[in-house]
């Protein structure tokens, strides 16, 4: 986007320079016209005069088509200035909706305390991220004060979501990570057991506890991570989750990519 105003104003710069050169072969062509005595003095002064008038004609024409142009390309650069900050709020608003969809499918695939625990952890950075991003919107100068309120109310819709699911696991996890630990010493005894015998064990002998998952998804002592994992379902599951997190980042991106017009619903 810069290349196209260094073009516009060098090439003001060179009209300017070959007026001045054609004033200035206009004053020695008038020199030389009265050293012939081809010319009086006083005609010849009074077509140099004639020269400049005209030179300053077109200094002032040249230089009011060069603020146009100035004025018009500081407009485009601010419009892709906007536009490229509004893409990078969606950018981040995006990631902030992977880092919960990839919570959900990690803890729904590996069922065990333990990665309920690193999900947990590492949507604590989604929640600075989500303070970060209100910070970035707040002062945008990309966006209008109405464009603004919208998002901050969006981005707080998902802040509380996070907040909520960090706030049950600080409470939670200990207790389920310590039933963890225990079913996984019966893990360990039962497997010792089988290898103790003299022929490999068959598929349906080996057990893994579903002791800490059963925890896990029990709704009144895990309300919030049962909603997380209901956004993996059918719609009609996920209603609480996508009202929490999927809704209001589409409306975010539908004013960040619309910033002059109305917020957007997506149905």
């Amino acid at each position: 986007m810069g290349r196209g105003p260094r073009l516009d104003r060098s090439a003001a710069r060179i009209v300017r320079l070959s007026l001045a050169g054609a004033v200035l072969v206009a004053l020695l062509a008038a020199v030389v016209a009265v050293a012939s005595g081809a010319v009086s003095a006083d005609q010849a002064w009074r077509k140099v005069f004639d020269s400049l008038v005209t030179l300053a004609g077109a200094l002032v024409l040249t230089g009011g088509v060069g603020v146009v142009i100035e004025e018009a390309n500081r407009r485009r650069e601010a419009r892709a200035h906007d536009r490229e900050d509004r893409l990078a709020l969606v950018d981040r608003l995006r990631a902030v909706h992977s880092d919960l969809l990839r919570a959900a499918r990690l803890i729904d695939a590996h069922r065990t305390a333990r990665t309920y625990g690193e999900q947990m952890r590492a949507l604590v950075e989604t929640r600075v991220e989500l303070s970060n991003l209100s910070f970035a919107v707040r002062h945008a100068a990309s966006l209008d004060a109405p464009a603004r309120a919208a998002l901050e109310v969006e981005i707080d819709t998902v802040a509380d979501y996070v907040k909520a699911l960090i706030a049950e696991y600080r409470e939670q996890y200990p207790r389920v990570s310590a039933i963890q630990m225990a079913t996984h010493e019966w893990e360990l005894a039962h497997a010792r057991k089988l290898a103790n015998r003299s022929e490999p064990p068959q598929p349906r002998e080996i057990a893994a506890s579903t002791v800490a998952w059963s925890e896990l998804t029990d709704r009144a002592a895990f309300p919030h991570l049962g909603t997380l994992l209901d956004g993996l379902g059918p719609a009609d599951v996920a209603a609480a989750h996508d009202a929490g997190v999927t809704d209001p980042i589409r409306r975010a991106v539908d004013v960040l990519l619309d910033p002059d017009g109305p917020p957007r619903v997506r149905p």
